[in-house]
C-alpha cells in the first residue's frame, strides 16, 4: 500500500499494488443480502468494476488508484461518480440517471440484488468472501481490458 499526501494543497494519491506477478483474474460475487455490503473488497489499480445490473463498468485510468474497501463503498463511489455526471445532464439522458441512482440507493439499502465483478489484468484484486467466484482470464477478455496488453506481454516474456 502507498499513500503519498502533500498538506499545502491537500493532494492525496493512495494506491494498493502486489510487488508480485499474479495470474489475469475475474472475481465476482452475488449480493443478496445487507450482510453482503460487508463483504471485503481489494482492487488493483488496474482493474475494471462491473456491476451488469447497472449497466456500469468502469475501467482504470492512468493515474487510477487501488483501493481497499466493502461492497458498500464501491456502491458509493460508483454512486458518487453518477451523481456528478447526472448533474451535467438535461432530458431524457437527465431522467435515465435519476433512475439508476435511484436503483443505485435501492442497492445500498440491499433492496435490489446485484453482481459486483473485477476483472483485473495483473491479478492484483479480489473479494474476499466464500461467496466469491474467481476465474482466470481468457486471452480473449484480456484484449479487451484497459491494461490487458501489459499482462499479455508479461505472460510472453516468462
Amino acid at each position: 500500500m502507498s499513500i503519498t499526501k502533500r498538506s499545502s494543497c491537500g493532494f492525496r494519491h493512495s494506491d494498493v499494488f502486489s510487488l508480485s506477478t499474479h495470474e489475469p483474474t475475474a472475481t465476482s460475487v452475488k449480493v443478496i443480502s445487507a450482510e453482503d455490503l460487508k463483504i471485503r473488497v481489494v482492487r488493483g489499480n488496474t482493474a475494471t468494476i462491473l456491476v451488469p445490473e447497472f449497466g456500469v463498468s468502469i475501467q482504470p485510468g492512468l493515474n487510477n488508484e487501488g483501493f481497499i474497501s466493502d461492497v458498500e463503498g464501491v456502491i458509493a463511489r460508483t454512486e458518487d461518480i453518477f451523481r456528478f455526471l447526472a448533474n451535467s445532464l438535461l432530458g431524457r439522458k437527465k431522467q435515465r440517471a435519476d433512475a439508476l441512482l435511484r436503483k443505485i440507493a435501492r442497492a445500498r439499502e440491499a433492496r435490489l440484488r446485484f453482481t459486483l465483478g473485477l476483472k483485473d489484468p495483473l491479478g492484483n484484486s479480489t473479494i474476499l468472501s466464500g461467496k466469491a467466484k474467481k476465474r482466470r482470464l481468457s486471452a480473449r477478455e484480456l484484449y479487451r481490458l484497459k491494461f490487458g496488453e501489459h499482462a499479455i506481454a508479461a505472460r510472453k516474456r516468462s
